[in-house]
């Protein structure tokens, strides 16, 4: 039997840099004596009985000292220095210096004191090492050794990390590229432990000499292990990023003498080339004991040498007393958005207008198109990657293009009627500012930075390019005539003309004009006659290229016109609007300060049709106006939002009532009315009582802006009915109140600040309401509050600081609970905290800090999370692995500041800082797919990430992996994982197998072998599986990483060197066995899984439903059938699903062995299974009945069909079928089996 050592972590303690220090270098190795150094140069020796008394301070080294140690026999004390040095003093009177040891090139890491053999109880020599990585002995007068003359000395400790002894370990550290071992401790004469750059423990033998030998690993720290000593059955290590003191456990561990397990990850890994290996109680038990096995790192993570410091409440978590490990799977819901409050009034330029016969408007929100539909009061959406800057609108072909912020991500061309993308438009200027389609819709004109840029829609080409060398550009349009473009700024009016791909300009002499301005800032038109919008309120009318009138509209900048047929314009400046006639006579002037617009002007858009004039404004709001009279035609703003963010929202009781606040002053409570109230003062924090009678208020930002705002004051109103009065007010703190939350029963309510107030209420409701309040308890807080809960039975508080602390207190007597064991079975009235146990796997190392999040608890239980990149993710519930999977959904331009999940669960409402609330319907999918078991051919079919799979050509020429002279794509640079041809068989799709750099997809022609297009993302590590859709302007990936994330690439009217990615989900744990798309969506199928993933609006997933007689199969593979899918099983049986309802509607049994391959042919189907048979099946009476069965001569498993069918279409010519690594056709009718071609194995280069 064979002995080992196992840690178990006994507590963790949190120090500042000050013990960090100190403990690095003042380690105890004698009783009397304690070393601690006073400042970067010195030292001092204590007394080790008390650590009071100062027995002798020194000086040696003009350097930090970086570590220092006692030898046993209590004669030397050493110091190693960043001078590279060590300094040897004697342990007499004064401490003398007896020796300075001077050869080390870097500064000293570590060193050990070592005895003669002949001398085992004197110290005589010394080993060292540096940072560098040296390796160098001594005597203790500082002579230097051979390492030949110091093979037999006994060394007194181990601490050195650069030594024969560890020679496997650092191999082993090498394979994984960044890391490296950093400390080390024997742990008895047989085992030693190593800590690393990653902050994981491992046991190994002593010595380590080989990179396989057997050992046992552990988490522990967060970034580099520093320091590991032992002291009896007590390890203890430090940690040099996490600050972090951890107490370890020691005890011996027995393992069978016939198999020696590698622990790695989750898996006890066993040498299977060794035949008689049976686990014991002892291995078992061990197992279970581990826990703080390396479960949650991916290679991926391993590989990085960078962390994240650890937050100081990741020290604070504990797992519930009843909680199983397991990895997060996607959630069972999905969510839709639904509705937008806001309009983008302050970044955007020329981002509101009218469309079709002025029914419809569309306009912009953060990253999302808008089009709204007054007829039925409905939204449709369009995300982009990037900030919205400007649109322009071509109404007769019903076109929006959309410039963004970052150039990389160019200018978007949306069908408005559908909303979908037609063409993208790649720009090399910085921020596109401005956007112009000329009369016919195919040219557009887009101007970012200083330069102007001409495309051509259609075929999605520059036509030409030029710098405009101006100072400032405001505006630019195509004229009326041919060509012709003009461009207004500061200090210029220009006409461009267009030749081919040249672009000359003519500035305009505006001196001829009477008092000319600095700023022209906007050009509209009457009938073909240039007007031009000036900073002084004018505006000039042209002829030709000649000013020749101006008239005065406006007593402040003209900030837009907006021009229709007949000459007629509407000019709008800061709180005005003016429509005019085609002879400049003004026709209707409208005050939008007396219609309740308090906001200025930032957009216009007029409808002569309709008679109906839009603008939008900085506050974030869209009103309609009457170009009859000048009357709001609605009796609020069209849309409406909040000025400024950020925002607090609260949701009422009802489940679909919710309200908000911000700094701009006023509540509004969002149902069927969107009733808001001006409180006069910025507010950042609400809350219902559980009635939802009263609305609790907080007031206050960080920095006053105006002398009417009182930080810390905080109301309660009545919003029983309409009149919304304040029934009580109070202020405890002279800080801004930050949250609110109410216990349920309704009587207390907790209101943070600076600290934490909690507050005992006493309400009446006869005769009128009265609340009367009393300050129960005062929460001291070294940190602000930025989140809290309530447990259920409203004894305690859980805590978020802004420091990043995890916290609870009594609620009544404020007392602080230190032991966070104490609290890890206590239930809560609700999830808001962002820090954690039960959210801990939403903060990943890489990601965007989470800032706000909600959980639904219910039935199909969720965690939504808002993150400083705008992107809302959704996670089952509870999330404690970084390693769950998630669906993310783009939202707002700047941080989520905020999440809620109305009660019930059927809304999530989220609101950021692009001013926007976003209302999410939350769609649960409470259908679930039954937990499956799993097979012994699963095992067999997965066994290999080979790409077996062989297809025909569009000259039924059959294309498949090869390591042959045939005709070749040879583009790859590691084995091919996936290939798919599209429906055409035009183009062919392969794949790069390697998950150790990102791979390649390639796109390529069957017939020439010649390159089409490649698409990649730095996410994608390997492709499993890939599939064209029916009309073959869209791909579908499934890369083979452990969260088998999904992509889709898009090609643009079917270019695909345009090719853009579109959609993006992680895919979840149960591997992906193939992919199917419909007209409408995406079926990915696999162990233990089915999901259907729409696209509109996002990348969204719903699961697929299974009969009780169908639970413990494991779909292997798919096929779509007209408009039916049928999926094949380990149980050898077909399940039909109908599409509109996710659910099977049929089932039969095809094989005897499992349904390995699936492919639609003229007659139904065809199937291969698991033990080499090859049947044609015919779908007739809504049943299949077999027509052809086919023996390839093969035990092995059928991988990959495909089919060529006869000219006539109705029936199935060739097939074509792999298995066991070799291709075989099939002639359907003959029924001769023929070795087509060889495929290569695992570990042969390939090509297609």
């Amino acid at each position: 039997m064979t002995r080992s050592s196992l840690l178990e972590r006994m507590d963790s303690s949190d120090f500042g840099t000050k013990m960090h220090e100190s403990f690095f270098s003042s380690t105890i190795l004698r009783e009397d004596y304690h070393v601690l150094h006073k400042t970067d140069v010195a030292f001092v020796i204590l007394c080790g009985n008390d650590l009071t008394n100062i027995i002798h301070h020194g000086h040696n080294s003009q350097k930090t000292l970086t570590v220092c140690k006692f030898s046993n026999n209590g004669k030397f004390v050493a110091f190693g220095a960043k001078d590279c040095g060590i300094y040897i003093h004697s342990i007499d009177k004064d401490f003398p210096l007896v020796a300075k040891a001077r050869g080390h090139s870097a500064p000293i890491l570590t060193f050990d004191f070592g005895c003669a053999d002949d001398s085992p109880d004197s110290a005589s020599f010394i080993r060292s090492n540096s940072i560098n990585g040296e390796a160098l002995y001594w005597s203790t007068h500082a002579k230097k050794q051979t390492p030949l003359s110091q093979r037999h000395t006994r060394w007194e400790s181990q601490s050195c990390i650069f030594g024969w002894y560890l020679e496997g370990a650092h191999d082993l550290c090498a394979e994984e590229n960044s890391t490296c071992i950093t400390s080390c401790c024997p742990l008895s004469d047989r085992s030693i432990v190593v800590g690393d750059s990653s902050g994981r423990l491992r046991v190994l033998p002593n010595p380590a000499r080989s990179k396989d030998t057997v050992y046992l690993q552990f988490s522990t720290h967060h970034g580099k292990v520093q320091k590991i000593e032992r002291c009896g059955d007590t390890l203890y290590t430090l940690g040099s990023d996490d600050s972090c003191l951890c107490m370890w456990k020691v005890s011996s561990l027995t393992w069978p003498p016939t198999m020696p397990p590698s622990l790695y990850n989750d898996h006890v890994i066993i040498d299977e080339k060794k035949e008689d290996q049976h686990l014991s109680v002892s291995l078992a038990l061990a197992t279970a004991q581990m826990e703080d096995l390396d479960f949650s790192t991916s290679h991926a993570e391993k590989t990085s040498s960078t962390h994240k410091p650890l937050r100081p409440w990741m020290r604070s978590i504990v797992p519930p007393s009843n909680y199983t490990p397991q990895l997060g799977p996607l959630p069972d819901g999905r969510l839709v958005l639904e509705r937008i409050h806001g309009y983008d009034g302050h970044n955007a330029k020329n981002n509101l207008h009218y469309i079709s016969s002025g029914e419809s408007i569309v306009y912009s929100v953060g990253k999302t198109l808008v089009r709204y539909d007054e007829e039925g009061d409905t939204q449709h959406f369009r995300s982009v990657e990037g900030r919205i800057n400007c649109l322009a609108v071509h109404q007769e072909r019903s076109l929006c293009a959309i410039g963004q912020e970052d150039a990389e991500q160019g200018i978007v061309i949306v069908a408005l009627k559908t909303m979908n993308y037609m063409s993208l438009c790649k720009s090399t200027a910085k921020g596109i500012q401005c956007l112009d389609f000329d009369e016919s819709g195919r040219f557009l004109l887009a101007l970012g930075g200083n330069r102007l840029t001409i495309y051509d829609v259609d075929n999605e080409v520059m036509i030409a390019s030029t710098l405009t060398h101006a100072t400032e550009t405001l505006d630019v349009r195509f004229t009326t005539a041919a060509n012709t473009l003009v461009e207004v700024g500061r200090n210029l009016v220009r006409l461009w003309f267009i030749k081919g791909s040249d672009m000359r300009f003519e500035e305009v002499d505006m001196s001829t004009m009477q008092n000319p301005t600095t700023f022209y800032t906007c050009v509209g038109w009457i009938d073909n006659d240039l007007i031009v919008g000036a900073s002084t309120g004018d505006v000039i009318r042209f002829a030709g290229v000649t000013p020749i009138s101006k008239i005065k509209a406006h007593t402040s900048k003209i900030t837009n016109i907006s021009s229709v047929a007949g000459g007629t314009f509407a000019i709008s400046a800061a709180n005005s609007v003016k429509l005019y006639d085609s002879k400049c006579r003004c026709i209707i002037a409208v005050d939008t300060e007396v219609l309740g617009v308090r906001h200025q002007i930032s957009s216009l858009s007029w409808h002569s049709d309709t008679r109906k004039i839009l603008i939008g404004t900085e506050g974030n709001e869209v009103w309609e106006l009457s170009s009859k009279d000048g009357s709001n035609i609605n009796d609020g703003p069209l849309v409406s939002a909040h000025a400024s963010s950020p925002m607090a929202i609260s949701a009422h009781p009802n489940g679909t009532t919710f309200a908000t606040v911000a700094d701009d002053g006023f509540l509004r409570v969002w149902n069927d009315e969107n009733t808001s109230l001006d409180l006069a003062m910025p507010s950042r924090a609400c809350a219902y009582s559980p009635d939802g009678r009263m609305l609790a208020v907080g007031f206050g930002k960080p920095v006053k802006d105006t002398a009417k705002t009182i930080n810390g004051k905080w109301v309660i109103i009545d919003v029983s009915g309409r009149s919304y009065c304040i029934i009580a007010e109070r202020r405890d703190s002279r800080k801004f109140i930050r949250e609110m939350k109410w216990y349920s029963n309704g009587d207390r309510l907790a209101v943070g600040s600076d600290k934490i107030y909690v507050y005992q209420l006493a309400s009446e409701t006869n005769p009128a309401l009265k609340v009367d309040i009393s300050l129960v308890s005062t929460i001291d807080m070294n940190s602000p509050p930025i989140h809290f809960d309530f447990s259920k039975d409203g004894k305690y508080l859980r805590v978020n600081s802004e420091a990043n602390e995890l916290m609870w207190f009594e609620a009544d007597p404020a007392i602080r609970i230190s032991e966070a064991s104490l609290m890890k079975d206590t239930e809560w009235e609700s999830d808001t905290c962002v820090f954690g146990w039960n959210v801990q796997g939403t903060h990943h190392p890489e990601g965007p800090n989470v800032r706000s999040l909600d959980c639904y608890t219910e039935d199909c239980s969720s965690v939504v999370t808002g993150g400083d990149d705008g992107v809302l993710r959704m996670y089952s519930y509870p999330c404690t692995s970084t390693r769950s999977n998630y669906l993310s959904y783009v939202g707002h331009d700047g941080a989520a500041t905020s999440v809620m999940i109305l009660k019930g669960g059927s809304h999530v409402i989220s609101a950021g800082d692009d001013h926007a609330i976003m209302i999410w319907r939350h769609e649960i999918d409470d259908r679930l797919l039954s937990e499956r078991q799993e097979s012994s051919v699963i095992d067999a079919v997965d066994a290999t990430d080979i790409c077996c799979t062989a297809l025909y050509g569009c000259a039924d020429q059959i294309i498949f992996p090869t390591s042959g002279t045939q005709n070749l794509f040879q583009r790859h640079n590691s084995q091919i994982g996936a290939v798919a041809t599209s429906s055409s068989r035009q183009l062919v799709a392969s794949g790069d197998s390697c998950s150790d750099f990102p791979s390649k997809i390639w796109i390529w022609d069957p017939q020439t072998c010649t390159e089409i297009a490649s698409l990649s993302d730095s996410r994608l590590r390997g492709v499993s599986a890939l599939a064209f859709s029916p009309d073959e302007n869209r791909l579908a990936c499934v890369s083979s990483d452990e969260n088998h994330r999904i992509f889709v690439w898009t090609a643009i009217n079917g270019n695909w060197s345009n090719a853009y990615l579109s959609a993006y989900s992680l895919g979840g744990h149960e591997k992906i066995s193939f992919v199917q798309f419909t007209q409408t969506q995406l079926i990915a199928g696999g162990r233990n899984n089915l999901n259907f993933w729409s696209f509109v609006p996002n990348l969204s997933v719903s699961k697929g439903v299974v009969s009780t007689q169908s639970q413990d199969d494991t779909l292997l593979c798919g096929a779509m059938m007209g408009e039916k899918l049928i999926t094949g099983t380990s149980e050898g049986s077909f399940i039909t699903w109908d599409l509109t309802e996710n659910k099977i509607v049929g089932e039969v049994k095809a094989h005897t062995s499992a349904v390995t391959s699936l492919r639609a042919c003229p007659e139904g189907i065809v199937s291969g299974s698991s033990d080499g048979l090859v049947t044609i099946w015919v779908w007739s009476s809504d049943a299949f009945q077999k027509k052809h069965s086919f023996d390839v001569g093969t035990t092995s498993a059928i991988h990959s069909l495909d089919i060529c069918p006869h000219s006539n279409g109705h029936s199935t010519m060739k097939i074509l079928a792999v298995s066991d690594s070799t291709c075989f056709e099939i002639s359907c009718v003959t029924g001769r089996v023929t070795k087509a071609a060889k495929i290569p194995t695992a570990g042969e280069e390939s090509t297609c």
